[in-house]
């Protein structure tokens, strides 16, 4: 077994042994309740950045998703028919 620190998840405060390629800034363990609390906390940092707050908001990031939308109809829907398959 490899040797290494062990650290406190920021979530549900147990005990685990961090990836090694990822030792250095791992905080959370790989619980799927853990993962999904470090996505968010991820993604709160990363709006609270000034320049990142009106990302989709931009009319260029606007147009191109009506774009999309208008080459992709019904994309949600054979998504969850795929889904429920």
């Amino acid at each position: 077994m490899a040797r290494g620190r062990l650290r406190k998840c920021k979530c549900c405060l147990k005990l685990f042994l961090p990836d090694p390629c990822n030792r250095r800034h791992q905080r959370y363990c790989s619980a799927p309740r853990c993962r999904r609390t470090s996505k968010a906390a991820s993604q709160a940092r990363w709006l609270g950045k000034p320049e990142n707050q009106a990302y989709s908001c931009d009319p260029w990031h606007v147009a191109r998703v009506r774009a999309w939308w208008s080459r992709n109809p019904g994309y949600w829907r054979k998504v969850a028919a795929l889904r429920t398959a």
